[in-house]
């Protein structure tokens, strides 16, 4: 009856030349769960949309050991919205959570949290849409009991592609969020 939407990052553990998405498991071997059974033909349908890949940059990785620098950007994966929206998509919220918990380990840390947005649309409009979504990671960070005074919301919009925005990949990739070390 409706969308399911899920997300995720998959790093690999060398280079790989192709990478497929899909079911490849014959029809037996398919793990099915039945959502309806008074429709005559039951079917699932599947849209894939926004995969991309890219080679890992300063991907903040949440380990045990994690280490920040001050002045340096790392990109948050899995932090996305909809379409011309600053409202979280759930799966975000686990990733966020993760900066909470980084932020709790190091009160003294004052970051920028950045949002960036693809060339489609005004200027204004994607500098205004991403402001909103930077404060709407704050929100969230704020609500994980995070004090306001350690976060600073800033928009980009389209100013600061790190790729083309001629392809959908490249947009895809420009469409990020980001956070700057202030503080430590």
């Amino acid at each position: 009856k409706e969308w399911v939407t899920i997300g995720g990052t998959f790093i690999p553990d060398k280079t790989y030349q192709y990478m497929m998405i899909g079911n490849f498991f014959d029809h037996e071997s398919t793990t099915r769960q039945e959502v309806n059974p008074t429709v005559k033909y039951p079917a699932s349908y599947y849209y894939i949309d926004d995969v991309y890949v890219a080679k890992q940059g300063n991907r903040m990785s949440f380990s045990s050991g994690t280490r920040v620098e001050p002045g340096k950007v790392y990109r948050l994966d899995n932090v996305l919205f909809d379409f011309n929206k600053a409202v979280l998509k759930p799966f975000s919220k686990k990733e966020l959570q993760k900066l909470a918990k980084l932020l709790k380990k190091t009160p003294t840390l004052k970051i920028q949290i950045s949002g960036h947005t693809d060339n489609i649309g005004t200027l204004k409009d994607n500098m205004d849409l991403s402001l909103r979504r930077a404060k709407a990671v704050i929100d969230f960070l704020t609500n994980e009991g995070i004090k306001t005074a350690r976060l600073v919301a800033k928009g980009w919009g389209e100013t600061q592609p790190v790729t083309t925005n001629k392809t959908a990949m490249g947009r895809a990739l420009n469409r990020r969020v980001e956070f700057r070390v202030l503080t430590k």
